[in-house]
């Protein structure tokens, strides 16, 4: 069993969050975040924030926190640090709740709390004070650093930290060194790789930089060709860039005109000019979903973040308030849409058809699900039949992958007890 469950959408209601210090508390940052550990497919055993003094200054973390929230909420969980001297380009390791799975420890941490973190959208504050913060995106001087992932409600700059999984972490760039107050020009998505106080120091560069080139229009999932534009602040820079996930040198290939962009793609630029050094690397990831016809050919594709279009209409056979669950089938099979942030506004009736649905696969207590990142259209049939196939009780049991989400009759069967009722949200 799962730790958790995994929910992915790219819609939700957002509020940028800004803030600046001058002094060297807020060169102290969130280097990391990872909320998988022990789920299905993890290394690692516990989900960890991962914090690092990119300053030139020792900062004493005493009566200081991180604290978490669900990608919407306004509940803050507390984990208090411990009272420590963070060095110049020194990590500090926060372990947080152990899932059922993973094989492998973290490095020892620092601190220890038990929060169960989403291991895809969420929230984490790095707070001078152990008090928690309230709000679905809180404001004041004491916040040092936010950082937004997934679909998070909160999050510096223009974006949040693109959704991680139980195999990814959110990752602060040129190893916790860049920092431009901007959640999703700052990280990049990556295996998780924890680092504590023992970890190797890195002490970051003040020698002035190129800034990091940015990408037009922002990185993100798409349907059609795109054509992406690549510039840098720093007059007379020139941009380098890679389409082939290799780091950019002034070998690459320099930027003259747009790219267009029609297939998943990876983009890393990085600015170079005489007498600067060169800027952090920026890193975009244009996704073009993969495209299949069925659900039984849905169903067998990889769980995780990568976006899927199924293009072949299916057939609405349930649908119900808790999560705005819908249960769709075609001749292949069937599969559940669980669409926890109500990414589906559409209204649909019972039998409609339903066709170009987009979204994400993963699993929760062995139930496969499909997790929508759009909205669809109106019904592109209505009044469909369906013939459920009738099946015995004991080829449900040996055979429910085969029936999984799909309507079905099942022979020669009674309840013992008639009495009660059916219940959902479990």
């Amino acid at each position: 069993m799962m730790k958790k469950a995994t929910f992915l959408s790219t819609l939700a209601l957002v509020t940028v969050l800004s803030f600046v210090s001058a002094t060297a508390w807020s060169q102290v940052v969130v280097s990391q975040v990872y909320g998988g550990g022990g789920n299905s497919g993890a290394t690692l055993k516990n989900d960890f924030i991962e914090i690092f003094n990119k300053s030139s200054e020792p900062v004493n973390l005493a009566g200081w926190s991180v604290q978490y929230a669900s990608a919407t909420g306004s509940d803050w969980q507390v984990t208090e640090l411990t009272d420590f001297i963070l060095q110049p380009g020194q990590y500090y390791l926060v372990q947080q709740a152990q899932g059922s799975g993973g094989s492998v420890d973290l490095p020892t941490p620092d601190a220890t709390g038990t929060i169960p973190m989403a291991s895809s959208n969420g929230k984490v504050a790095l707070v001078s004070s152990t008090t928690a913060l309230s709000g679905a995106c809180p404001t004041g001087t004491e916040i040092i650093d936010l950082v937004g992932f997934g679909t998070a409600s909160c999050f510096e700059g223009s974006g949040a930290v693109p959704a991680l999984s139980n195999t990814t972490a959110g990752i602060r760039l040129s190893q916790g060194c860049i920092d431009t107050n901007n959640n999703l020009a700052d990280f990049e998505v990556a295996a998780p790789d924890p680092r504590n106080t023992a970890s190797p120091v890195h002490v970051c560069s003040t020698t002035p930089s190129v800034a990091m080139p940015t990408f037009d229009p922002a990185p993100g999932i798409f349907t059609s060709p795109v054509s992406v534009s690549i510039t840098t602040t720093t007059e007379d820079a020139s941009i380098y860039y890679t389409l082939d996930g290799s780091d950019p040198t002034e070998s690459s290939t320099l930027y003259t005109a747009p790219l267009n962009i029609s297939g998943t793609t990876t983009i890393k630029a990085r600015g170079y000019k005489e007498g600067l050094d060169p800027s952090f690397i920026a890193t975009g990831v244009y996704t073009f979903p993969t495209t299949v016809a069925t659900i039984a050919e849905l169903k067998e594709l990889p769980f995780g973040t990568t976006p899927y279009t199924l293009s072949g209409e299916v057939i609405l056979s349930y649908q119900q308030e808790f999560r705005n669950q819908k249960f769709i089938e075609d001749e292949t099979g069937g599969i559940m849409i669980d669409d926890y942030y109500g990414v589906i506004t559409t209204s649909y009736n019972l039998y409609d058809g339903i066709t170009g649905v987009q979204g994400t696969l993963n699993e929760f207590g062995n139930m496969l699900q499909f997790t929508p990142l759009a909205n669809t259209a109106p019904a592109s049939s209505v009044g469909n039949v369906i013939n459920p196939p009738v099946i015995s009780l004991a080829e449900f049991v040996s055979n429910f992958e085969a029936y999984e989400s799909r309507l079905v009759t099942i022979q020669n069967v009674h309840f013992v007890d008639p009495t009660g009722n059916f219940a959902n949200g479990i």
